[in-house]
């Protein structure tokens, strides 16, 4: 989905795939792979880059910003289920907790050891 939603913040412009893969913080190959297994499933496409032939640029196709739309829906009604019952407050105090603890653990993994 973070593909998907990268694409769909580029708005109908796209992206390249140089792009892509550096909002997401992944290797292009690796991005190579991702849109050689999503355009097959009408996700996304692959169009001429208007400036550079030998580019070319990845757009959301409807298929799917549909599935991006229903994501996140189902996404929102999962959140809500989750906190329902939880004061604005204690929200926030439940936010000022975890970035204390993000901020001790200093980008360490987690592990069960």
């Amino acid at each position: 989905m973070a593909v998907l939603a990268a694409l769909a913040m580029a708005g109908r412009r796209g992206l390249t795939q140089v792009q892509l893969a550096a909002n997401l913080g992944i290797a292009p190959a690796t991005m190579s792979r991702l849109i050689d297994l999503m355009e097959p499933r009408g996700v996304i496409v692959r169009a001429s880059h208007p400036l550079d032939r030998r580019s070319k640029v990845i757009e959301l196709t409807e298929l799917g910003r549909g599935r991006l739309l229903a994501f996140e829906s189902e996404r929102r009604a999962r959140w809500e289920r989750i906190f329902r019952g939880v004061a604005p407050d204690e929200l926030r105090l439940l936010k000022a907790i975890l970035a204390r603890i993000m901020s001790n653990l200093g980008g360490e993994l987690i592990s069960d050891s």
